[in-house]
C-alpha cells in the first residue's frame, strides 16, 4: 500500500512477486482498476480469458502468474468504473487467485473502494514510501487505515532512498533521509528495507526486461533477501 502515487509501489509489488515465485506458486493481482501498471512494470502483454470457473490468470514465469486489467483492455481505454461494477471485478480477481502459495496485491495510491474491499479479507500489509514529507504524510493515512480496520502491517519500505554517483560511488539523498525510520519508529512498525534510486532497474523496466535482469539488479537482491528471509519468517510463510 501507498498513500502517495508514484512512490514505487507497484515495481516493488513486482519485484516481490518474483522473489517469491522463487519459493514457491505466486499470483500477482493488480487491483489499481482504474490505472493498472504492472503490465508495463513487467514487459509483458499477457491476455487474461475467462473460464468457466472465472478468469485464468496469465503465466508470467514460472511460478508466477497475475491479473490484471490492463490485459482485458486496449491500452488506451480509460477505465472510470465505480460502485458495483468496479467491486465485481475485484470480487473476480480475488476469488481467481486460489491454489497459490502467494498471492501479492498491488492496491492503488491513497484510499478507495479497492481498499475497503480488501478490508474484510484475510490479508496484511506492506507500505510503501519515498523518503520526502508530502510522500510520509500520506503513508501516515494507509497506516491509520490499517490500524483501524485490524489490518496488520508487516513493514514499510522505503524507496528512492539515494542515487549513487556512478563515478565515486557517493551517495546523494535526493528525497531527504531516515524519514521512513522516523516514521516506522513513531507507529511502532518494522522498517523492512531503504531501495536506492536505481539506473538499472528503471532502464529494465524502460525496455521491459525486468523479468529477465532481475539477478543484475541491486534493488531486486535487497527484495528477494527481504522476503526469502524476513517476511517469511515474519508471517509463518505465507504473505498476501
Amino acid at each position: 500500500m501507498s498513500g502517495k502515487g508514484g512512490v514505487g509501489k507497484s515495481v516493488v509489488s513486482a519485484m516481490a512477486a518474483m522473489a517469491l515465485s522463487e519459493k514457491g506458486r505466486v499470483i500477482l493481482l493488480d487491483f489499481d482498476i482504474c490505472g493498472p501498471s504492472i503490465c508495463t512494470t513487467l514487459g509483458t502483454t499477457m491476455k487474461v480469458y475467462k473460464g468457466t470457473a472465472g478468469l485464468i490468470p496469465a503465466s508470467i514465469a514460472d511460478n508466477l502468474d497475475a491479473l490484471s486489467m490492463s490485459s482485458l483492455i486496449r491500452d488506451v481505454d480509460a477505465v472510470i468504473w465505480r460502485g458495483p461494477k468496479k467491486i465485481s471485478v475485484l470480487d473476480m480477481f480475488f476469488e481467481s487467485a486460489h491454489d497459490y502459495d502467494h498471492v501479492i496485491v498491488d492496491t492503488p495510491p491513497g484510499l478507495s473502494e479497492e481498499h475497503w474491499f480488501l478490508r474484510d479479507r484475510e490479508v496484511k500489509s506492506i507500505i510503501v514510501s519515498t523518503p520526502q514529507n508530502i510522500a510520509l504524510s500520506d503513508a501516515v493515512v494507509s497506516i491509520d487505515f490499517c490500524q483501524k480496520n485490524g489490518i496488520e502491517i508487516l513493514g514499510i519500505v522505503e524507496n528512492m532512498a539515494g542515487l549513487a554517483c556512478e563515478m565515486c560511488a557517493c551517495t546523494t539523498n535526493v528525497f531527504g533521509s531516515k524519514g521512513v525510520e522516523r516514521l516506522a519508529a513513531q507507529y511502532g512498525i518494522r522498517h523492512l528495507c531503504s531501495l536506492p534510486v536505481d539506473r538499472d532497474l528503471i532502464r529494465a523496466i524502460d525496455e521491459g526486461k525486468l523479468l529477465e535482469r532481475r539477478g543484475q539488479l541491486a534493488s531486486y537482491r535487497i527484495v528477494q533477501e527481504l522476503f526469502h528471509c524476513k517476511v517469511l519468517e515474519m508471517d509463518n510463510g505465507k504473505v498476501r
